[in-house]
């Protein structure tokens, strides 16, 4: 699904009260950055949440071109993936840039990134993160698709000794991606 952008404007919240949360994602954003959530629930939510890409093109309309997400630097300079939890919060500048909004799950993007790129999820927006490539490494280890979990369960693998994760991962339809064990580097 592609959604054109426009001229939307990242909401601006005030620096003395918490941003208005517009999905669970942001939620467990919010949750995470008062310590009311574990960072490997956050990063779960993530990895099961719709997120955006922006494109310079419309890919309905351009099918057979690659999509090229718009690439940003970390302060450090590396290359990161800029995504978006809501289209809301896509800065005006970007959103001229690169005026569509591909929606794509957080685990196909930790999955497609190359090994030397990091994730910004909403730049320059109080609720967000930035994974450094080599936190993506770490995630694409310890995080697999619940069927692989749930396999790897009935088989005794790593998964059975660390359980199915945090409380609450329930289904397979609810949270196609679980932890493999108790992720220690979260």
């Amino acid at each position: 699904m592609t959604e054109n952008l426009g001229q939307n404007d990242a909401q601006n919240e005030s620096a003395s009260e918490a941003p208005t949360t517009l999905n669970p994602l942001e939620e467990a954003l919010a949750k995470g950055q008062t310590g009311e959530m574990e960072q490997t629930d956050v990063i779960l939510a993530f990895l099961n949440s719709n997120v955006l890409l922006l494109s310079a093109k419309d890919p309905e309309q351009d099918p057979e071109a690659n999509l090229e997400p718009i690439a940003l630097e970390s302060p450090d300079g590396q290359p990161m993936i800029a995504v978006f939890s809501e289209m809301s919060r896509v800065p005006a500048e970007l959103g001229e840039q690169a005026p569509y909004g591909v929606t794509v799950q957080g685990a196909t993007v930790v999955n497609s990134v190359t090994d030397n790129t990091g994730i910004m999820l909403n730049p320059g927006f109080e609720l967000g993160f930035m994974i450094e490539p080599s936190g993506v490494q770490m995630i694409r280890n310890d995080f697999r698709p619940a069927s692989e979990v749930d396999a790897m369960n009935a088989q005794g693998g790593p998964a059975s000794q660390g359980g199915q994760g945090p409380a609450g991962t329930g289904s397979d339809e609810a949270h196609p991606v679980r932890p493999t064990n108790d992720p220690a580097g979260f």
